[in-house]
This record gives C-alpha cells, sequence and structure tokens, in this order.
C-alpha cells in the first residue's frame, strides 16, 4: 500500500477552510482544530491552497516559530464565489 497523498481536496474542507480565513488570519493549530483534522493534514492542505495562490503564510512577528495564514486575494474572491454558492443552496433546499 502506498502513502500517496492526494493533490485533491473535498469541496466541504476547502469551503470550511476559506470561511474559516475569510475573516481572520490563524495559526496553523488553530485552523486544525476548525477543521477538526490533524495538524499534518492541515500542513499539507495548506501547503496545496499556497501553490495556488489562495492562501498565504507569514512569520508571526510575535512568535518567530509560527506561520500565521491568510487569504490572498485570490482566496477571497474564491471565498466570496462560495459564500455566494452557500446561499444560493440554502434558498433552493
Amino acid at each position: 500500500m502506498s502513502n500517496h497523498r492526494s493533490k485533491n481536496m473535498k469541496f466541504s474542507t476547502l469551503s470550511k477552510l476559506l470561511n474559516t480565513l475569510r475573516y481572520n488570519s490563524l495559526n496553523i493549530i488553530s485552523i486544525a482544530r476548525q477543521l477538526e483534522q490533524r495538524h499534518n493534514d492541515t500542513c499539507y492542505q495548506i501547503k496545496l491552497l499556497e501553490e495556488k495562490g489562495i492562501i498565504k503564510k507569514e512569520v508571526n512577528p510575535k512568535n518567530n516559530r509560527e506561520k500565521i495564514v491568510s487569504l490572498t486575494e485570490k482566496g477571497n474572491k474564491l471565498s466570496d464565489y462560495l459564500c455566494g454558492v452557500n446561499k444560493l443552496t440554502d434558498v433552493i433546499m
């Protein structure tokens, strides 16, 4: 059996991650808690989204060992779009 990780992310996970970062910049531990998943899985998903220009990581000026994650302009646009889709789904259902 292979330990190969998929480069795909569930839509629900993507939506929840973007919603979590929509108004706040958070450290990776806080994001993992919000998503109710392991730290390593969260780091991998953040890496994938960072490579696509959706989120960015910066060093926390108060703690050089900690990374703060936030949405880029592209990430904000995607978050706005997904928020609109969720609202539309609520109306339809």
